[in-house]
């Protein structure tokens, strides 16, 4: 079976988290997306995702060196920095959502293992990373994230988990340990 683990940013993806990801991960049935800035935990994912420009803008020279397909929903971004298109349906719910919905449409997922959701406010530490610069859009409502991940979970239901370690998303949970066994 096709099965995808989307890989965030939220502050309970680990190195750890990360190594167990690369031994399992296949490159034919068992890929990895990486949103946004967690391409830096593993460079090694099938694919980047992510939808922002100022993103692209600072990433993107370090983002082609490595093997990844480069993937947005932002016209603007594929536009200026020549990357796929993802063409999603909806685009509510930030990257990492985007992302799954992108590894279940485009990429066909039988199985989608969410990391790194935390979906929360943690306190200071809202990324596994440093903060993103300013120049980046400040919308994490976490509320309206969870929201869509939920719908999203009624929509592909049985084919999409939560594997983080700290989540406040309500879809149904795996350990990552368990769902790559």
């Amino acid at each position: 079976m096709n099965a995808w683990v989307v890989m965030a940013s939220g502050p309970s993806m680990t190195a750890e988290d990360a190594d167990l990801i690369r031994r399992w991960r296949d490159g034919h049935e068992r890929r990895v997306i990486t949103v946004n800035t967690t391409y830096q935990r593993l460079p090694e994912a099938d694919v980047i995702y992510a939808y922002d420009p100022a993103w692209w803008s600072d990433h993107i020279e370090a983002a082609q060196e490595t093997d990844a397909e480069l993937w947005s929903a932002s016209s603007e971004s594929c536009r200026l920095f020549g990357i796929n298109q993802a063409h999603l349906r909806l685009l509510s719910g930030g990257s990492g959502t985007q992302a799954a919905r992108l590894a279940l449409t485009e990429f066909l997922a039988g199985e989608v293992f969410l990391v790194g959701f935390d979906m929360q406010h943690t306190g200071a530490d809202e990324h596994w990373h440093l903060a993103h610069p300013a120049h980046y859009p400040k919308n994490s409502d976490y509320s309206e994230w969870r929201s869509v991940l939920n719908e999203l979970a009624i929509e592909f239901k049985g084919r999409l988990f939560n594997a983080s370690r700290e989540s406040a998303l309500n879809i149904p949970r795996i350990r990552l340990e368990d769902a790559l066994c």
